[in-house]
């Protein structure tokens, strides 16, 4: 007899009180890290904004390096993965720890100093890709003395992870701690990886080529994924106040989305020996047997869930959905050979990052930020018109540089073109595309406002308790 789906519960939330000691204790190290991380998407939207600018007016910078295209692009990918996507990602998954093993966060300081050493070092990465001191590898472009603090910021909000797992009440751990649980600590063994192999000690030849890969598809699919499925897991459970139906399913999509993400990062322009890029294409198609295993289980959860955060997740559900079938046709069929070298590559990074990553922890930001601080959002409204400008956005940027690099790349296979015909049709989508960037400036901008508010409201509350605690302690002695 074949054994039914054991489904999955959000775990039972602890007690009110013991929730309230819980969110305390996230309180500090979560609000730095959120705080931080909505500065930088702020920052990366305008680095976007600016590195799409040298197409419409090429002159604008020409007498100004800092500002080129070729600083300012690195600038905004960089600042878009390691300003916010990591930090955001940390947070929640911290806070989903802490909530389903209704245990305190442990080595809340750790968390603390690490987000000062994190985010000095995405700093110093900055700088050094301004002033031309960059890695030149894509993605990981910041340089050395950039990398130790981030590193080291890694390890610690790790351990703090690790022994919030560790101090769990329950030992049976809910698929959302799976996730959480490997997301907080899948970062720096890549990263040091890439450094030992990369930048420190590099390896000869094509090798570099192979490690590189390797560390992207690590970073935005597994890391990515890792972040985005423990959202999904616990808070469309959480909304719907439904069980996850099946613990077995959410076990096969971690399995298989380890076991296929981490090949998937080898175009087939790569450097590299041509059976790499094969097995690349291969492990891209059968990336769709995790993705398909997170349909059937979160599908009837994700359908008329209740909450203003439930946009972000609906959105960011789908987008994954629309970059995996894109993922498919590139590299289940030869239209990858025309796509490559085109505007088609960027639209996929934007669709997985922007569309799905940063809309889902955009979601986990809005539900978790309130329960930290221990009061509702200053501005809810904000968070609901952040929705429809960043929705707009991506729309803006993927649309655009998805159908405007399929023609590129069938006009580049056309040897009666003239290339600077080919440059001069790329215009365009990438005119569209700026207009979505401005709408990530004005979006973002509105977390990063409410973040602001909302600490300034929990300094506040604090300073009126340590100013009425004095005057209640002298009304106590005079009426003894």
């Amino acid at each position: 007899m074949s054994q039914s789906p054991q489904p999955a519960s959000p775990s039972a939330e602890p007690s009110p009180a013991a929730t309230g000691s819980i969110d305390a204790s996230c309180r500090w190290p979560l609000l730095g890290l959120y705080y931080g991380a909505a500065g930088w998407l702020v920052v990366s939207a305008v680095a976007y904004l600016l590195a799409s600018m040298s197409f419409h007016a090429p002159a604008m910078f020409a007498d100004c390096a800092y500002s080129s295209y070729g600083r300012m692009a690195p600038l905004a990918n960089n600042l878009l993965i390691y300003g916010f996507c990591i930090p955001a990602g940390w947070a929640a998954c911290l806070w989903m720890l802490a909530r389903l093993g209704k245990t305190r966060l442990v080595h809340g300081w750790f968390v603390i100093i690490g987000t000062k050493l994190w985010n000095l070092g995405v700093l110093l990465g900055a700088i050094g890709i301004l002033i031309g001191d960059g890695s030149g590898y894509e993605f990981l472009e910041f340089p050395l003395y950039a990398a130790w603090p981030m590193l080291v910021a890694s390890l610690l909000v790790g351990i703090s992870g690790l022994n919030t797992l560790r101090a769990r009440a329950d030992v049976e751990l809910h698929p959302a701690q799976w996730f959480a649980g490997l997301g907080v600590l899948w970062f720096p063994w890549i990263y040091i990886t890439a450094m030992l192999l990369l930048q420190l000690w590099p390896v000869r030849g094509m090798a570099q080529g192979a490690v590189h890969a390797w560390f992207l598809a690590q970073q935005q699919v597994v890391l990515t994924g890792l972040f985005g499925v423990a959202a999904l897991f616990y808070f469309l459970p959480t909304l719907k106040q439904q069980p996850l139906p099946s613990r077995q399913l959410a076990l096969f999509t971690l399995i298989t989305l380890i076991c296929f993400g981490g090949w998937a990062g080898v175009p087939l322009t790569a450097p590299v020996p041509a059976w790499m890029s094969v097995l690349s294409r291969i492990m891209s198609v059968c990336l769709v047997v995790p993705v398909l295993a997170l349909v059937l289980n979160v599908w009837p959860l994700h359908l008329r869930v209740q909450g203003d955060e439930a946009r972000y997740f609906r959105f960011g559900f789908r987008a994954l959905l629309c970059w995996m079938t894109l993922v498919l046709i590139l590299n289940g069929t030869g239209v990858w050979r025309v796509a490559a070298f085109t505007l088609v590559h960027p639209g996929l990074f934007q669709l997985l990052m922007q569309g799905c990553g940063t809309m889902l922890l955009l979601g986990a930001a809005y539900y978790i930020l309130p329960r930290i601080a221990g009061r509702p959002l200053v501005y809810p409204a904000l968070a609901r018109l952040h929705f429809a400008i960043a929705a707009a956005g991506v729309f803006l940027v993927v649309i655009p540089f998805v159908v405007g690099g399929f023609q590129q790349g069938t006009k580049l296979a056309d040897a009666e073109v003239v290339f600077t015909d080919v440059a001069a049709a790329t215009l365009m989508p990438i005119r569209v595309a700026s207009m979505g960037q401005l709408l990530f400036i004005v979006g973002h901008l509105l977390l990063s406002v409410n973040v602001v508010a909302l600490i300034w409201q929990v300094v506040r509350g604090m300073a009126k308790a340590f100013d009425n605690q004095p005057a209640a302690l002298a009304g106590a002695e005079g009426r003894a």
